[in-house]
């Protein structure tokens, strides 16, 4: 008979383990409680609070609503030496150029 074996914690996650098992027990929620709230199986929640599954920023939020408590507490705070966020595919569009000597102002425009 083979043994069962669990799931090495994943890392880096979205979101803190411990946070969202404090949250929950704060909030008087069992494991099951909270799975029938957030609509997901019991077994997706204790993977997340073992840290075994990342939990998606729409689990977090469904999470957040669940425990009533904010999504920024359950969130994996960022260290300073993790790597930066990839940069976005677009590039912010340019600021207008300032006018130039003479220009009359009208309101609110250049």
């Amino acid at each position: 008979m083979k043994g069962r074996h669990r799931n090495k914690p994943k890392n880096p996650l979205d979101h803190e383990p411990l946070a969202v098992t404090y949250a929950r027990q704060q909030a008087g929620l069992t494991k099951t409680e909270l799975a029938r709230r957030c609509g997901v199986s019991l077994s997706l929640i204790s993977e997340i609070e073992s840290g075994t599954r990342n939990a998606t920023p729409a689990m977090i939020r469904a999470l957040a609503r669940a425990l009533n408590c904010p999504r920024v507490i359950l969130e994996r705070k960022r260290d300073d030496d993790d790597p930066p966020p990839p940069a976005p595919l677009l590039a912010p569009a340019p600021l207008p150029r300032p006018p130039g000597p003479g220009t009359v102002l009208r309101a609110g425009r250049w």
